[in-house]
């Protein structure tokens, strides 16, 4: 496994020599093997009346991990922009498409044979109409009814379709936390993540495997907050989805969120859909996390923070991305 030790050490040798210099990044190995990036500064000091060196070390393992986070967050936030403004100009033709075709449907007799070929441009204008949606969401430009209700309800709403969906070869579990604090989101749009979830992880499990849904309350606090740029202080209740399939590599997971990337062949479905899942959950102020690793499957987190307001339900205009 690759170490920079050597270079370290030379230069602690030429520090010796009275070269200071500035402070250097290496990559070096802890005892476990792994390998972590550091900082590193050393100069001459006297100890007990004798030369030595001082070498001071800093671990940037968090530091890389945050700056990448805030990379990723970037590039979502761009993408996000240029999907919510190419989703309201094609809205604004399906709109005239759909009024146009409908229009035109009603002034046509049923059995006039041009009726059936409207018909059938006002059902694909309709299919286009919930892609814009599907990218609006992302975008998070889309208007939501949230409502305040426990994340327990909506999985268990979701349960019934999900089981034959799941095929005899997926075991199912699930742990519901009893005392889950309830969060204001729309209702609906969470039972569709659920939905994305699990129809996932039944796609990364094709020799079988379980598939464990399981609430809990948390706090997250400042060092956790600090880990993910959605994140905020506070109680949140929290759904897991995980499963015991094949798992993805670091890289994969890296870019899991970015709207155009997918992990399936072609013909085998359009990917993992967690772009639209990033806009969704953030429109509710809470943010998604993604854990695993090939042959250790992968769980999926969704975090929505504890709802401690009145019940009331309105519509709500989400800002840009």
């Amino acid at each position: 496994m690759p170490s920079d030790r050597p270079r370290a050490l030379a230069r602690i040798g030429t520090v010796a020599t009275g070269d200071t210099g500035p402070p250097v990044e290496y990559e070096l190995l802890r005892r476990d093997g792994t390998v972590v990036p550091v900082l590193a500064s050393s100069q001459r000091i006297e100890l007990d009346g004798r030369p030595a060196i001082l070498s001071v070390v800093r671990d940037l393992t968090e530091q890389r991990q945050l700056e990448e986070q805030l990379r990723q967050a970037q590039r979502l936030e761009s993408v996000g922009q240029l999907a919510g403004g190419v989703a309201h100009n094609f809205n604004n033709a399906l709109v005239a498409i759909i009024g146009y075709s409908e229009l035109i449907v009603r002034q046509l007799d049923p059995t006039d044979p041009v009726r059936s070929d409207v018909e059938k441009v006002l059902a694909v204008a309709e299919q286009s109409a919930s892609l814009t949606r599907q990218l609006l969401t992302f975008s998070r430009k889309e208007r939501i009814s949230p409502t305040v209700f426990s994340l327990n309800e909506a999985i268990e709403a979701s349960n019934a379709l999900l089981e034959p969906l799941m095929g005899d070869h997926v075991q199912s579990k699930m742990r519901l936390d009893p005392a889950l604090g309830r969060v204001r989101a729309d209702r609906p749009q969470m039972e569709q993540i659920i939905m994305n979830f699990a129809l996932n992880a039944r796609d990364a499990m094709p020799d079988g495997g379980t598939l464990t849904l399981e609430t809990l309350g948390v706090t997250v606090g400042e060092a956790r907050a600090r880990l993910h740029p959605d994140a905020r202080r506070g109680s949140y209740s929290r759904l897991s989805v995980t499963d015991t399939g094949t798992g993805m590599a670091r890289d994969v997971v890296a870019r899991v969120f970015e709207p155009f990337f997918t992990t399936k062949e072609p013909g085998q479905g359009v990917g993992l859909g967690l772009s639209q899942v990033h806009g969704a959950v953030k429109q509710s102020g809470g943010f998604v996390t993604v854990e695993s690793a090939p042959g250790h499957g992968t769980t999926v987190g969704l975090y929505l923070p504890v709802h401690e307001g009145p019940t009331d339900t309105s519509e709500v205009d989400a800002p840009w991305a």
